[in-house]
This record gives C-alpha cells, structure tokens and sequence, in this order.
C-alpha cells in the first residue's frame, strides 16, 4: 500500500505492507515540497525524478491482494466516532498524556 501524508507544503510518501496480523509497518519512500510560487517552480522540476521512482515503486510492489490467507489478517480501520473520541481524548487538558509521562 502507497500512504501518502501531506502537511502544509510538504508532501511525504510511505510504502506499507501487511507483515503478520494487524501489522502495517511503514518506510519512508521520499518528500517532496509543493512550489508555492512560480519562483520556486524550478526547484520542484528537481523532485519529478523522485516523483518517478514512487510511481515504478508504486506498479512494482502495490498489487492487488488476492491470498485468502493474507486477507484473514487484515482489520477493520476505526469509525468516524472512534475518531472522533481519540481526538476528543487527545484535546482533553485534563488526562494525562502518556507520550509525556
């Protein structure tokens, strides 16, 4: 699978594959940063040869899955109201963090 993370003009591209039950690790293929002007244009002429390479990436390694066995081990992604209650959680000043315990 091709994940593809976008924060403000930077854009990060990760390859995952499932490795054992509920386990996608991810690694990092490359990033890229979005002109934001035609100035900055001619930098990002720069990035097609890496936009290149995540498309050969892409055709060469995310196929479609067709083993039974590989598909058992895949999980259910969270609902939105899952969601919802994580960020909720998260924007909670008063419980603990764990990243900062």
């Amino acid at each position: 699978m091709l994940a593809v993370q976008s924060v403000g003009v930077h854009i990060t591209f990760f390859l995952c594959a499932l490795q054992s039950e509920s386990l996608y690790p991810f690694v990092q293929l490359a990033r890229i940063t979005v002109p934001t002007s035609l100035d900055n244009l001619s930098d990002f002429v720069a990035h097609l040869d890496t936009c290149k390479r995540i498309i050969h990436t892409y055709n060469k390694f995310c196929v479609p899955v067709t083993n039974d066995e590989e598909s058992c081990l895949r999980r259910s992604s969270l609902n939105q109201q899952q969601i919802d209650d994580i960020i909720t959680e998260c924007n909670d000043s008063s419980v603990p963090s764990l990243l900062y315990a």
